[in-house]
Order: C-alpha cells, then sequence, then structure tokens
C-alpha cells in the first residue's frame, strides 16, 4: 500500500470514530496531538524493557512501537486531511538530503 493510500485510510477511521466532528479545526492543536504521541514513545522507552509491546488489561496494545504508529497515523490523518501528498514530499526530501554534508554539518 501507497503511503497517500494508507493516510486516506487512516483519515477515513478517523472520521467515523468522529475526531473531526467536533467543529473547526485549529492545526495547532492537531499538530500537538502528534506531538503527545511523540511524547508518548519517550515515556515508554522510560520503562524497564524498552522494546516490549504490550497490553493492559483491557487489551489496549503499548509499548514504544506502539505510541510511534500512533503518531505517524496522526501525521498521515493530517496529511489527508489537508490532501497533502506526503509521498511527494518525502521524495523530495529525501532527494535534497542525499546533496547535503555529513550530518549535515551539525554536532548530532
Amino acid at each position: 500500500m501507497k503511503l497517500n493510500d494508507l493516510a486516506l485510510e487512516i483519515h477515513r477511521a478517523s472520521i467515523a470514530k468522529g475526531f473531526w466532528d467536533c467543529g473547526p479545526h485549529n492545526d495547532s492543536e492537531k499538530i500537538m496531538l502528534i506531538v503527545c504521541e511523540l511524547a508518548e514513545v519517550v515515556e515508554e522507552f522510560r520503562k524497564k524493557d524498552k522494546t516490549a509491546i504490550y497490553a493492559t488489561t483491557d487489551g489496549v496494545p503499548h509499548g514504544p512501537l506502539i505510541e510511534m504508529a500512533d503518531a505517524m497515523m496522526r501525521m498521515l490523518d493530517f496529511c489527508a486531511r489537508k490532501d497533502w501528498n506526503i509521498e511527494e514530499a518525502i521524495k523530495m526530501k529525501m532527494a535534497y538530503n542525499k546533496s547535503r554534508s555529513y550530518k549535515h554539518g551539525k554536532e548530532f
């Protein structure tokens, strides 16, 4: 499946579950929800087993990879909502990065 197709599938599911029903949407709020998911990745890394995927008693999957998936799903949902071609943007940025210096001239 192509990334744009996956974004559209995720967006349709997000609409079906009501995440876009709450009136006018502030792009900054949606982006901060992505940041929150990334913070959850960090929280999972703070636990003893940093690679585990586990489920809570109610069956909800957790772990750093699951939280990373949540962040990516929110990003793709947002891109589909904006009708952005994320595949093309990634290809464009990757092509540009090939021309850059080692570590892009930075320390890390």
